[in-house]
């Protein structure tokens, strides 16, 4: 099942980053271009590194569909409340 998530993980980088990196590269310099995506990709790769042992705890301690449900509340409120606050200010 990790294996599953963490492919899925990847691909959705590849096709859902694809686009705002060829947006970003493009207003930099051509010596530029490949240290920002390769910070961009650290990034992303070290927050998998920091949120995969506690949601892996979690998902031991309380089961595949609890965990999930938690992560949605955890992760769906303020991502909610955030979107909200920017259409608000925009």
């Amino acid at each position: 099942m990790g294996h599953r998530l963490l492919s899925l993980l990847h691909d959705h980088q590849g096709t859902a980053g694809a686009d705002p990196r060829h947006r970003d590269a493009a207003g930099r310099a051509p010596e530029d271009r490949a240290s920002v995506l390769s910070i961009a990709t650290l990034v992303f790769r070290l927050s998998f590194v920091v949120a995969g042992p506690p949601i892996g705890a979690l998902v031991d301690r309380l089961g595949m569909e609890t965990a999930l449900g938690v992560l949605a509340v955890v992760l769906g409120v303020p991502a909610f409340l955030g979107l909200r606050a920017f259409s608000v200010a925009r």
